[in-house]
Order: structure tokens, then C-alpha cells, then sequence
């Protein structure tokens, strides 16, 4: 069935006999079926629901055959089996008779066996059930490739191959382990979304819809065997195949205009989807740059994508700081050149005011499915990805997973592109038709590899994230595993190099029952948060803690104790793409830095990572904004303002938020972290058009406005009374938060609350009862020497806390 012979007036047609149809079955009687034991009531269902749901989905049967189909199916009488059976031949792509157990005897059916190239297209399964089985179908066979669900990456470091310690040659065709085999050209899926019962449903004849997908073009052989699903492995490949020559039209190339607000061209991110709701191109076939575990695809100005003949949605986005958008495409016939020009539009733009947003947390870990390298996606992938987002800075971080692989990348100096596809000769035997383009707005986006020591021997005691290192080969450690059994010399050895260290995702060992902020329980710490954390900041050698992974109370809560203890290190947004979000590199929360000129080359980046370091930022999702934050106009990030005594310091900024008119889910996207991730939507009051601008002090909050997040940024004032030396800052939780302002009053550190002082104390106390035993005998005496110094400063804190 190619669905767009006819175009709308056939849709239209049919629609209308469809209509007829269910008029006319509340007049016919049921037939007596007891003479066609093969053509049951669900027999007749069956083809009457595919039917109706070839139709939604804008690929109808032939108008002719569609209106002699369904009088068929008004009818139901015992003469009407034979001559749908012989209509529906033509569309058959398989008959199949399955025995008792399920094992199914296949032969080509009567269709035409014409596909196409890079899109799909819907056929019959005609099944003879006599023993009258349930359950879903399977379909395999050479050079077929199952297409479902997007794939999940993964986060195994064993299976990643890492026990090597030799470097890995970065040679375009070898030493990679090929996650799929490119010859694996035909895709298919049974059914069609919701429209239509998964499986059999026991009649003695059934209809099934099969949708194949063609990743090559011309003629193409695959040999195919149908069965039952429930059927264990050993016993799949029992039945009879058949082999069979496919014919493949050729799609169109569209032609990609994608035009930034200002006009220039730009990277972004385009989700294409038929009206059937299947994305191209097809995930299960996708080979980096395009990743099988996102939706979407990214493309440049300028570049082009080929697409069958059809109906298409194209929803088109580059980040949190435009708007959405979405335009139908038509595709009217096979190898006709179309163009699509994409206009994307900001409802801010923080880089023009001086706040740069960026990614400290992204990873090129190697994938399961979709790529070709399991040992990790290539800078050219990576850099795609942080242009598609908008973001000025990424920060790829490399791990145990794929380490000696990606290793090579971290030469210490900012990735310098070089618009090439990577692994090509596999790109061209999967038919791929990318050829990379520069746009103007590219030159905006930076990445540089880092670290993060994810899975290394100080695994449970918490990830620190060393930015800006030039080096990471610890002295005296040959091996990944040869390392430091916990964290504090390997942030001792970064610092000698000038890197930016902080501990990755904080929250996620210190989940409690509590929502309050700050709340006062301890945490089991048995996850990979922020644990040594609590120990190294007294060692001066964290300049940031990172967040926006877990419950936002996870993360700050940690957060605002050590700030109350006196310790004013700024908290960043991450995403730990793809480990934390699948879906992009913004993912959650994205991180905003101050800068007199936009980050360029190492220069950039260096002026970037200090300007965490300084605290000149915010962090959120990127739908509010905190836009010069100043306290007694003094800037955000340039050390503290002091008093000589207790006063009044007034607070102001340019505050901005987007809410869309009608509350959205901010779960829609089910890949995306649940009710655990930052979201707008999480504080709209209501079903107004406001969100809660708060400001805090000491962790409490002191002041309140609602705000208007019409998308317009508007200047706030506000004055706080400060009695005491204070850390201020403002949020709208969960979806924004600045960095601390530290008001010195009379020259003394803060010392907000003994209360915080002691639950850190308590903290490192159940981190050194729960894993101190992980810590090797040989680093033992000098591990337990730094948590005696941690403990006696968190007590001397307590001591000098004035406030409970």
C-alpha cells in the first residue's frame, strides 16, 4: 500500500465510505460464520481495524479496493471470505501457517514487494493459525533488523572493554567493534502504535499489519522467518524461511535552510515524523552523528536530508531559549528535489547580555546500539550535539567507559573541528547521505575534553569533575585501576595543574524523606553524590559542586548546609548526557556564566571555568533567567561585599521567565529524569501565568515576588536586612538558581547555622563507618588524617555558629 497515490481527495473517499460503513453495521444482522470456520468475527474485525488505522495514518488502500473492502466487510456473508482473501492477497507480504507450537511455516504473499529507500511502508501478514495460538508475532531472518523502541545507552565500564590498558589507534576503519552490521538493511515492526491489537488474537486466519523499512536503495535480498514471539530463542529459527528480492524507490534529498533569529544560519535540532508518528530517519538504523537513542536528529544550515514521498511533521527547536516550533512538509513524489527552510526564534538571549550558557557534564561514552564505536562517540558527534543546543561551552568528560579510546581526545587545549563524518566507509555501506556543513552560528560552540573519575577505584566515595586539566596520567598509575583508592590526592593533583575541580551530581547519595530546605536528616550516602565532598572542601581544593540530576532538594540541601558552614562554593547545572538524559546535552539544567566576550579556543574556555570558579553565574533550565545579579550593586562573582555592621543590602537583577500559555507536562518527555528533574512547570502557581521569584538567605527564604513569565525580562529590586555575615541568593524552584552573594558583616565569615555545621559532621561520620573499608590499606593512615582534619573543622565551625 504506497500511501500518497491517491492524495487527500482518496483520503477523503474513503474516509467517507468508512463513515457509510459504520452506519450500515447497526442495520446488518450478524451472520451465521459456522460455515467459513476459517473467516471468523475477529477474522472480519481484524482487517476492519487496519483498514481504519491504514487510514489515520495517511496510507490507505488503493480507493477502489478500499470501497470493495469495506462493502466486504459490511456484508460478512459466508461468500465474502474468498473474495477478501483474493484482495487482500495483493497487499500480502507474507502468508505464514504457524504449527501447535507456534513455529511458522513462511512463503512470499502476492504484493508487490516494492519499498522505500530510507522509509517505510505498510504490508499484510496473512496467518493460518489452526491450532488457533496467541500472542505476538516475530519476524527474522538475514539482513533484518528489528525496529523499536529508541535504545538505551550504557554505563558498564567491563563491558566497554576497559580492562585494556593500552591505548586505542584512532584510525578511521579499525579497532572499533562494530555495534551493528550495516547489511542489516530491512527494518520492520508489527502493527501500528495504538491503532491496532498487539498479536494474535486465536482465530483460525488472521491479518496482520507489518511495517518494513528499507535502508538501501535498489534491489535487495533478505530471507525471512515468521513465528510466534513467546517461541524461546533455540527454537526461533525452526521455521521455514523464505528468501525474497526487494525493490527500493529512491527518496528525495530536501534541502535544509536553518535560519537563526538574527537571520544567520544555524545548527538545530529537527524530530521528523510521518503521520503514522514513525521519526526518520529510523533509529535502529542510525550511525553517529545521528544517535539511536534520541528522537531527533541535528543538522546545519545548509545540509540536506533525504525522506520518502509523504506527509511529514517537522518540529524544530535549538535549546531551552527558543520557541518550539513545527511546520508540515509534503514529499510528493520519489526523487523529486524539496527544500525546507527552518526559522528559529529566541524568546531571550542571554549570550547578547554576557551570560554564556554551557554543559560541564557531557559524555562520550560508547553505546550499545546505533553507533559503530562502543568505545565512544566522536568529538565530530559531540560538537554536533552542543551546537544543536546552542550552547557556547561543552565540556566533554571521559570515564572508565571507553577510556584509552577517548583519552587521546584530551590533548588539553579546545577541540578544533573538522567537519568530517566519522568511520566513513561504514557510512557509506549504510547508506547514509550526511555530508557535514559549517554555519555561521558554529563558531559560537566550544568542547574540550575533561574528566569526571567515574568507576575508577574511588567510585563510591563520589565523582569529581576536573575541568581544565592538561594532563591525566597519575603518577605511579599505568591502569585506570592503579589509581587512588578515594578522591582527595587526585583533586590534590589537579589543582597542581591549574584545574577547576568540583564533585558531579550531589544529590544522588542524599535523597531523605524530608522536602524542607534545608531539612536536617542524614542520608544513607550509598549513592555517587556528593559523600567525599563533604571531607575535600575543607582542604580547599573543591571550586564547585554540580547539580540537577536528582530531586532538587537532593542537591541543595547539601549545598545550602556547606554554605552555612561558611563554604561559598558556587553549585552548576550538568545534564550527564547521556548517562543521566538520553535525550540532549542540555538536559536538565544547563549553566550560565558572566563574561565580558563570548568564550573562543582555549582563551575562552579558560575564561569560562573561571568564571565558575568566581561564582559569576546561575544554573536552570534554561526557561528563567537571573541576568545580572547585583547586591549593593555589586556584581554576582566578585568576592564579597562587606558592612561594618548590621544593614541593608539591596538586591537586584533582570528577571525573565517562559511559561506557554496552557501547563504543559513536564514529563512528556519519557526520557527525561520523572518527577526528579528542574522544570518550569513545577512552579507555576496555579494555572496562572506567574512563577515565585524567591529570595534566599541562609537557606530560608526572606523575601517573595511572582513573577509574570510572559517571556519579557524586567528589572527587580528588592532590600534584605542582613544582621549577620550571610550568603544571599535568588531562585525560582525548580527551574532556576543564582550563585551566592557573600555579605561579610564586621569582617567575619559566615556562620549561619550550628544545626548545618553538625549534619556535616554527621555525614562524614556514616561516609567513613559505610566505605572507609574501600579505601586501600596502603592510603589508609593518610585518608583517616584528612577526616580527622574534616571533623575538627566542621566542630571548630559549630563552635563559632552564633545562630542554632
Amino acid at each position: 500500500m504506497d500511501g500518497h497515490d491517491g492524495g487527500r481527495r482518496e483520503l477523503i473517499r474513503v474516509a467517507a465510505a468508512f463513515t457509510l460503513l459504520s452506519v450500515a453495521r447497526h442495520t446488518v444482522g450478524k451472520a451465521d460464520m459456522s460455515t467459513e470456520a476459517k473467516w471468523s468475527q475477529t477474522t472480519f474485525s481484524q482487517v476492519k481495524r487496519i483498514v481504519e488505522a491504514l487510514r489515520l495514518a495517511g496510507e490507505p488502500f488503493p480507493l477502489d479496493d478500499a470501497t470493495r473492502v469495506l462493502h466486504l466487510l459490511s456484508d460478512q456473508a459466508d461468500s465474502t471470505a474468498a473474495e477478501l482473501t483474493r484482495i487482500l492477497d495483493r497487499y500480502t507480504v507474507i502468508r505464514v501457517k504457524l504449527d501447535p507450537h507456534g513455529v511458522g511455516d513462511a512463503s512470499p504473499g502476492g504484493c508487490d514487494f516494492q519499498l522505500r529507500e530510507l522509509g517505510w511502508r505498510n504490508f499484510l501478514v496473512r496467518v493460518d493459525n489452526p491450532a488457533k495460538v496467541v500472542g505476538p508475532l516475530f519476524l527474522a531472518g538475514r539482513r533484518v533488523l528489528p525496529e523499536g523502541d529508541l535504545q538505551s545507552s550504557i554505563h558498564d565500564s567491563h563491558v566497554l572493554g576497559n580492562d585494556e590498558r593500552q591505548a586505542v589507534k584512532s584510525s578511521p576503519d579499525v579497532n572499533y567493534d562494530l555495534g551493528r552490521d550495516p547489511s542489516q538493511w530491512l527494518g520492520f515492526r508489527f502493527g501500528l502504535a495504538t491503532l491496532l491489537k498487539d498479536g494474535l488474537e486465536g482465530a483460525a486466519v488472521e491479518y496482520q499489519l507489518l511495517q518494513l523499512y528499507s535502508q538501501a536503495g535498489g534491489q535487495n535480498t533478505a530471507s525471512i522467518v515468521v513465528g510466534l514471539a513467546a517461541l524461546p530463542g533455540a527454537h526461533r529459527s525452526t521455521g521455514r524461511s523464505f528468501t525474497k528480492t526487494f525493490t527500493s524507490t529512491p527518496p528525495s534529498r530536501v534541502a535544509l535552510s536553518i535560519k537563526d533569529s538574527d537571520g544567520e544560519g544555524a545548527t538545530a535540532s529537527l524530530l521528523i515524523t510521518d503521520l503514522a508518528g514513525r521519526v526518520y530517519p529510523a533509529p535502529a538504523h542510525r550511525i553517529e552523528p545521528d544517535l539511536g537513542y534520541q528522537w531527533h536528529v541535528y543538522r546545519a544550515d545548509g545540509e540536506s536530508i533525504r525522506l520518502p514521498a509523504g506527509h511529514y511533521k517537522i518540529a524544530y527547536s535549538r535549546g531551552p531559549e527558543y520557541l518550539k516550533g513545527e511546520q508540515d512538509l509534503m514529499v510528493p513524489s520519489a526523487g523529486e528535489p524539496m527544500s525546507l527552510p527552518v526559522k528559529l526564534e529566541r524568546w531571550i538571549d542571554p549570550p547578547r547580555l554576557g551570560w554564556y550558557p554551557g554543559e560541564p557534564h557531557i559524555h562520550a561514552e560508547g553505546q550499545e546500539f546505533g553507533n559503530v564505536s562502543k568505545l565512544g562517540l566522536t568529538p565530530e558527534t559531540m560538537i554536533r550535539q552542543v551546537r544543536g543546543e546552542a550552547l557556547a561551552v561543552g565540556s566533554i568528560l571521559i570515564w572508565t567507559g571507553g577510556y584509552y579510546y577517548q583519552k587521546q581526545f584530551l590533548t588539553g587545549h579546545v577541540y578544533e573541528p573538522t567537519y568530517e563524518l566519522p568511520f566513513l566507509q561504514v557510512q557509506q555501506a549504510n547508506n547514509t547521505s550526511l555530508s557535514p556543513v559549517p554555519a555561521p552560528h558554529d563558531r559560537e560552540s566550544l568542547i574540550r575534553y575533561d574528566v569526571e573519575q567515574a568507576a575508577f577505584p574511588s567510585n563510591r566515595f563520589g565523582h569529581p569533575i576536573l575541568l581544565r586539566v592538561k594532563t591525566h596520567d597519575f603518577p605511579g598509575a599505568p591502569g585506570v585501576y592503579d589509581w587512588p583508592s578515594w578522591n582527595l590526592p587526585i583533586l590534590q593533583w589537579a589543582k597542581t595543574q591549574g584545574a577547576v575541580c568540583g564533585y558531579a551530581h550531589c544529590g544522588l547519595s542524599m535523597s531523605v524523606d524530608s522536602v524542607e530546605l534545608p531539612n536536617y536528616e542524614i542520608p544513607v550516602l550509598d549513592g555517587l553524590g556528593a559523600n567525599e565532598c563533604l571531607v575535600d572542601i575543607t582542604h580547599g581544593v573543591v571550586d564547585f559542586m554540580a547539580g540537577g540530576e536528582p530531586p532538587p532538594v537532593a542537591d541543595l540541601n547539601v549545598w545550602y548546609h556547606l554554605l552555612n558552614s561558611g563554604f561559598a562554593v558556587p553549585m552548576i547545572g550538568e545534564t550527564d548526557f547521556p548517562v543521566g538524559s538520553g535525550t540532549r546535552v542540555i538536559g536538565t539544567v544547563r549553566t550560565y556564566v558572566g563574561l565580558g566576550s563570548a568564550p573562543r579556543g582555549d582563551t575562552g574556555y579558560n575564561a569560562w571555568t573561571e568564571g565558575i570558579k568566581a561564582g559569576r553565574l546561575y544554573f536552570g533550565d534554561g526557561r528563567s533567567h537571573l541576568i545580572d545579579l547585583r547586591a549593593n550593586d555589586h556584581p554576582i562573582g566578585t568576592g564579597a561585599i562587606t558592612l561594618p555592621k548590621p544593614g541593608r543590602v539591596v538586591l537586584s537583577a533582570n528577571v525573565g521567565a517562559w511559561l506557554q500559555d496552557t501547563p504543559a507536562d513536564p514529563d512528556s518527555d519519557p526520557r527525561t529524569i520523572g518527577f526528579a528533574h528542574w522544570h518550569i512547570e513545577r512552579a507555576r502557581l496555579g494555572t496562572s501565568h506567574k512563577v515565585p521569584l524567591e529570595v534566599v538567605s541562609n537557606g530560608r527564604v526572606v523575601e517573595r515576588r511572582e513573577i509574570l513569565a510572559d517571556g519579557q525580562l524586567r528589572p527587580i529590586s528588592m532590600t534584605i536586612d542582613v544582621q549577620h555575615s550571610s550568603w544571599i541568593a535568588l531562585r525560582i524552584l525548580p527551574s532556576v538558581h543564582s550563585a551566592p552573594i557573600i555579605v561579610s558583616v564586621g569582617g567575619k565569615p559566615v556562620r549561619a547555622s550550628r544545626r548545618s555545621a553538625q549534619w556535616c559532621l554527621e555525614c562524614i561520620e556514616v561516609l567513613w563507618h559505610k566505605h572507609s573499608w574501600r579505601i586501600r590499606e596502603s592510603e589508609r593512615g593518610a585518608a583517616e588524617a584528612a577526616w580527622n582534619h574534616a571533623r575538627n573543622t566542621y566542630r571548630t565551625i559549630a563552635s563559632e555558629c552564633a545562630v542554632d
